[in-house]
């Protein structure tokens, strides 16, 4: 007696029904998706006892065919694909060619799709598809899907509250928004519009309604023909005790990718404290054949070509967004929801490696705190004027955007006007008001701004950049080996390592490729020799593969200028005050200490105002 036996088509198709519809969340991904592969610029959702009752997808796509709505509901029938070739560059939001036929195999289902003036209708009831009936015209599809797992009791009774099951569609549709902004799309919940992101509103505008009026700044990264547009939170409005609030989508696609959301924390390294992590919104644009969108049943994963040049495009277009803007602009007080847009500063971000055209004010500022700081400065200590400017203002290194663009494909984009909070104290548009607790400097802006000051982690930061100024230019003393000494990386490593010679050089190490997989280490810096050089010099480039930069040469840097920074207790006088601030606001992020503790704290006026109920 033969023991294997050919499944019936109605077990076979639960079964496949099991692998991508687990849930009311798949089925409503999946007819959202479709929606968009039919071109639909509007799409409502409709959801009834958490989709368990009823979920209605109405769109304004290009309709289906009367002839064509009965082989939407059978497995493997698809406009997506004709050939294998086909499903690995489909240009649509993934194939597997039996979402319908799974959904309509556990509901009762139903299609309404009109197109020229004509509409018609199709049922499936669990499986069983009836005849293909005209209906009142409309344009576009209406799907309908039932009662769902009714005829699976079983799955059905392990499925969470309805409650629970509604937050999953919203959560869904939020994020949905966030990389598809040229789509309007609303959820409604048991009558009940639960959100609405409209046409006019772009990314920042809508994830500051779906992250409860967060800042977020905007980035772009390109190489070839791959584009990330990155919509990420400042470092000092980065919060988080969960990394569950990074969105990363695939050409409009939801995906999850635990790498790309290592590589968005790992662009805040050194610029929030551990254990907090951003909000982020990252949009991946690129040629589909670079990439398997099937290899997950759900289509909620995706294989690159090349993941590690991915890992990096999304770091970059992280740190173009934030990159020389220092302070959060907003405050979540409940009047001011409105205020989360981070303003364009007219491109005049301070960049890196111009850090040593102000090198002397640092060492100044350094020998003042080695001298009875007080002592070293003869400034007068009288307080200066509301109207006060800094007249010999340290300068602003100029960043050649339109060069960089040109040269490297690497844009920075933020949106708005010149007036933001950054650009008006960069161009000394402040009074020093005081110290409290000889710890927090407060100063006022013009516009009527109130910024408190952390002393300690401001000088931070200013001796953390001016000691990695001094490393850059630093040749590090290394060591000839007799005996090279071999590491083996992966061969994703070994195909970038040389694009990082000079900084691995500068670290005190040569090296050579030996195999696909292996170097030989020759040189190596005098202070490692004890150490475990293989290792060591592992991390390292793993870093700089992965994140363009190295956290083992930052560590020491870090702890050596919180140990010489000016301490929570110090007092200063107006003109060390003023010197700080001044210092401060000519660093590449001042928003942050080099251990990604904030700096400063905002308030204005008029929020101190309501405190005296004026």
């Amino acid at each position: 007696m033969a023991v294997i036996k050919k499944l019936s088509p109605e077990v076979a198709s639960k079964i496949a029904a099991g692998e991508v519809v687990e849930k009311p969340f798949n089925v409503v991904k999946e007819l959202i998706e479709n929606s968009c592969d039919a071109g639909a610029s509007k799409i409502t959702v409709e959801i009834v006892n958490g989709g368990l009752d009823l979920i209605k997808i109405t769109d304004n796509g290009s309709g289906i065919e009367q002839d064509d709505l009965p082989l939407a509901l059978e497995r493997f029938a698809t406009s997506k694909a004709q050939t294998v070739d086909d499903v690995y560059s489909a240009t649509t939001f993934g194939f597997r060619g039996e979402a319908l036929a799974a959904i309509s195999a556990v509901s009762d289902f139903k299609i309404t799709s009109g197109k020229d003036n004509k509409a018609y209708e199709i049922t499936s009831h669990y499986g069983n598809v009836g005849e293909i009936k005209p209906t009142a015209a409309i344009k576009g599809t209406i799907i309908e899907a039932a009662r769902l797992f009714e005829n699976l009791p079983a799955r059905r009774k392990f499925l969470k509250s309805s409650k629970s099951l509604e937050g999953e569609i919203l959560r869904l549709v939020k994020h949905f928004s966030l990389i598809n902004e040229n789509i309007e799309i609303s959820l409604i919940s048991d009558n009940k519009t639960l959100y609405h992101a409209k046409l006019s509103e772009d990314v920042v505008i809508r994830a500051a309604k779906v992250f409860s009026g967060k800042a977020f700044v905007k980035g772009v990264a390109k190489y070839e023909d791959k584009q990330v547009n990155a919509c990420v939170t400042l470092p000092s409005a980065s919060d988080r005790l969960k990394r569950d609030a990074i969105v990363i989508g695939v050409n409009g696609r939801l995906i999850k990718d635990t790498s790309l959301i290592q590589a968005v924390i790992n662009s805040y390294h050194r610029l929030i404290p551990e254990g907090r992590y951003p909000l982020a919104v990252i949009d991946i644009r690129m040629n589909p054949s670079n990439l398997d969108a099937n290899v997950h049943p759900a289509k909620m994963e995706v294989r690159f070509l090349n993941g590690g040049e991915m890992f990096s495009l999304v770091s970059d277009a992280c740190s173009n967004a934030f990159s020389g803007k220092g302070v959060n602009t907003s405050y979540n007080h409940a009047e001011n929801k409105g205020v989360f847009l981070i303003e364009e500063n007219k491109k005049e971000n301070i960049k890196e490696n111009n850090i040593q055209q102000i090198q002397k004010p640092y060492e100044n500022l350094s020998a003042a705190k080695n001298n009875n700081f007080s002592k070293q400065i003869n400034s007068p200590v009288e307080k200066p004027a509301y109207t006060f400017k800094i007249d010999e203002k340290l300068e602003q290194p100029h960043v050649d955007y339109e060069s960089i663009n040109n040269n490297s494909s690497i844009e920075n984009t933020n949106i708005n006007s010149d007036d933001t909070i950054d650009n008006r104290i960069a161009k000394g548009e402040f009074r020093v008001v005081g110290q409290v607790d000889k710890t927090y400097i407060i100063i006022e802006t013009e516009n009527k701004e109130i910024l408190f000051i952390d002393q300690h982690a401001a000088h931070e930061r200013i001796l953390f950049e001016k000691l990695q100024a001094e490393n850059k230019k630093t040749v590090k003393p290394s060591i000839v080996l007799h005996e090279p000494i071999e590491v083996i990386l992966t061969d994703e490593i070994i195909e970038q390592i040389d694009k990082f010679n000079v900084i691995i050089e500068s670290f005190g190490y040569a090296y050579k490729i030996t195999g696909i997989d292996k170097v030989e280490i020759i040189r190596i810096p005098y202070h490692i020799v004890r150490k475990n050089i293989a290792k060591e010099f592992r991390n390292i480039v793993i870093d700089l593969c992965l994140t363009g930069k190295s956290k083992h040469e930052e560590a020491p840097r870090a702890m050596l200028s919180c140990k010489s920074a000016i301490k929570a207790g110090d007092e200063l006088t107006y003109a060390e005050m003023d010197y700080l601030v001044k210092l401060l606001f000519n660093t590449t992020n001042f928003g942050t200490c080099p251990h990604g503790r904030p700096i400063i704290y905002l308030m204005r006026v008029d929020e101190l105002a309501r405190k005296f109920y004026r």
